[in-house]
This record gives structure tokens, C-alpha cells and sequence, in this order.
């Protein structure tokens, strides 16, 4: 007569099961992807110009020679950056929405964009 096989697992099993689906949740995390928030200027702020400082924090992602960002302000030209941080100089009075994208070193976009933006007022001198 055929007697079951029972397996028991030992301690040491135990661990490295535990230690492989760890690994595997934080492989599934970092298989999400990269995110961007702009931390400054918040959404609707006012800010009394004429320069205007972006602050960005990058996740996802090890941000240095890998990876830049491109600022647009309203419809004008991108500006590359390297720097989680980048200054508008002269914008003018007014409502305006800037753009923020991460790109690949080598320019490429990802796919989907990775990207975000805000809108907020520039308050003309001495004035609203």
C-alpha cells in the first residue's frame, strides 16, 4: 500500500518563500512606473512675479544622467531641465498653466506621458 507524501516545510523554506514574495511586491511596485507631482506653485496659488520657481519631485525613477524634464509655460517653447527645480524669469501678470514632462534621456517620451500640470495666477506689482 502507497503511503502520502507529506512535506514540511522548515523554517529556512519558510523565510525564503516570504523573502521571494517581498521581492515580488516590490518588483510589481516598481514595474508602476514614474510619477511626477509639482510640488510649487500649488494649484491656483497667486504669486507675486515676475518670476515664477517650479519645484517637481520625480518617483519612480533614479532622476540624474537618465532623465530631464521639460517645462512649458502656456504655450511657449519647452525648457529642458536636469534639476527638480527651474525659475521662470518675467512672466507677466496674468492666469497661466505650466506643463511638466519626464523624458528619457535621449529625449523619448514614455508611453503613456509622464506627465503633469498647474494653474496659477501672476499678481501684477503692487496690485491683484
Amino acid at each position: 500500500m502507497l503511503r502520502p507524501m507529506v512535506l514540511v516545510a522548515s523554517s529556512r523554506s519558510s523565510l525564503l518563500l516570504a523573502a521571494l514574495l517581498c521581492a515580488g511586491l516590490g518588483l510589481a511596485r516598481a514595474q508602476e512606473g514614474p510619477a511626477l507631482e509639482i510640488a510649487e506653485p500649488a494649484e491656483g496659488a497667486v504669486i507675486s512675479g515676475p518670476d515664477v520657481t517650479v519645484r517637481v519631485r520625480v518617483r519612480g525613477v533614479e532622476f540624474s544622467d537618465s532623465h530631464f524634464l521639460l517645462l512649458r509655460l502656456d504655450t511657449l517653447p519647452p525648457v529642458k531641465s536636469f534639476a527638480e527645480r527651474f525659475t521662470f524669469r518675467g512672466v507677466r501678470p496674468g492666469t497661466h498653466v505650466v506643463t511638466v514632462e519626464l523624458r528619457h534621456s535621449d529625449g523619448r517620451a514614455y508611453d503613456p506621458p509622464v506627465s503633469t500640470r498647474v494653474r496659477f495666477h501672476v499678481r501684477a506689482e503692487g496690485g491683484r
